[in-house]
């Protein structure tokens, strides 16, 4: 494997463009590692205990509202974002996003503006919980195609408005 060039990261994972040997192209890898895991839970586990504290509103003062908002908020996400550090459940989430794509394109009928318009979900490969391989996905995103808008730009709007946001709200 030849890293090419780190991609970003997502909640938890970082993401990077690399070369197989002997494969027809480019692939994404996404990692997770255990010390970040490890200091994930640490910080929620500080969340926890600041929560509980009676000194909060001394030290705080006219924020102390604000602070225990921020915490709840977090802390109602913990168990979701401890989660993704297991990235075969992004796999499996992959999957069904295509199942429901494939149906959607099946029983929609997306008239003539939009035939003929191919949309991949990117086929993706477990190699542990911690390391998922995932397709180079080609082409260009919303935002490149807003910054010199055409037809190309409206039609990729429509299609996303039509169809991704529907499948996002039945996935929610």
């Amino acid at each position: 494997v030849e890293f090419i060039k780190n991609l970003g990261t997502g909640s938890v994972a970082q993401v990077s463009l690399v070369n197989i040997k002997n494969a027809s192209s480019n692939a994404v890898m996404k990692m997770t590692w255990p010390e970040d895991e490890a200091s994930f839970k640490a910080d929620f586990e500080v969340f926890e205990w600041l929560r509980s504290k009676w000194f909060l509103p001394w030290v705080l003062g006219d924020k102390t509202d604000i602070f225990a908002t921020f915490l709840t908020t977090v802390l109602t996400k913990k168990d979701e974002i401890l989660n993704e550090f297991d990235l075969s459940q992004e796999a499996v989430s992959t999957q069904e996003g295509k199942e429901v794509l494939a149906k959607v394109c099946e029983d929609l009928m997306l008239g003539k503006r939009l035939q003929g318009t191919q949309i991949k979900v990117p086929d993706v490969k477990v190699h542990s919980k911690r390391l998922l391989q995932q397709e180079y996905a080609t082409g260009d995103s919303l935002a490149k195609l807003w910054q010199s808008p055409g037809p190309t730009t409206r039609k990729a709007t429509f299609l996303y408005l039509e169809m991704f946001v529907p499948i996002l709200g039945r996935m929610l």
